[in-house]
């Protein structure tokens, strides 16, 4: 059981470069299709804005969540059930 409780977090932030990769070239990719779509450009540049607010977002809030290093009163997020963290929101069972 204390291996378990041990490995938890660190598996969780092995991965998590994975998906940074996914996120950034699902971003490049979306960003180019709109780009180069027949859209007015005003609602390209809308798009685009909302896909890079998304990666600010993420780079500035949802990965120090992830990673527990949030700067909102150490709250950190996890999908693993029977998670017992400390959260600012109470957004987890305790």
């Amino acid at each position: 059981m204390a291996v378990e409780a041990e490995r938890g977090p660190r598996a969780r932030v092995r991965w998590l470069g994975l998906w940074d990769g996914y996120f950034v070239v699902c971003h490049l990719v979306t960003t180019a299709l709109v780009f180069t779509s027949g859209a007015p450009q005003g609602r390209r540049v809308l798009a685009i804005g909302g896909l890079t607010v998304a990666a600010v977002w993420y780079a500035a809030l949802g990965r120090p969540l992830l990673t527990g290093r949030g700067a909102a009163g150490g709250a950190t997020w996890s999908s693993a059930p029977g998670w017992s963290g400390s959260s600012r929101w109470s957004c987890a069972p305790t």
